[in-house]
């Protein structure tokens, strides 16, 4: 579980990143540019926790944290 958070908290950090770094709102969604590490997505599926699922939850929690940036 303790991985997932870290996923998490990761994806808020590229949120935050992108946000401050281009100044237009970039959505959270997936990118064929970027990759989740294997592992983090070994602990995602140990959660039932579904690589699209996981961009669900970012895509809600950027929503509040950036205004859906």
């Amino acid at each position: 579980m303790l991985r997932v958070a870290n996923v998490l908290v990761l994806g808020l950090s590229l949120a935050a990143c992108s946000v401050s770094g281009y100044g237009a709102c970039m959505t959270v969604s997936q990118d064929p540019m970027l990759q989740i590490d294997p592992s983090a997505t070994a602990a995602m599926a140990g959660a039932k926790l579904a690589v699209k699922d996981f961009y669900s939850v970012m895509q809600v929690v950027s929503r509040y944290e950036t205004g859906g940036c």
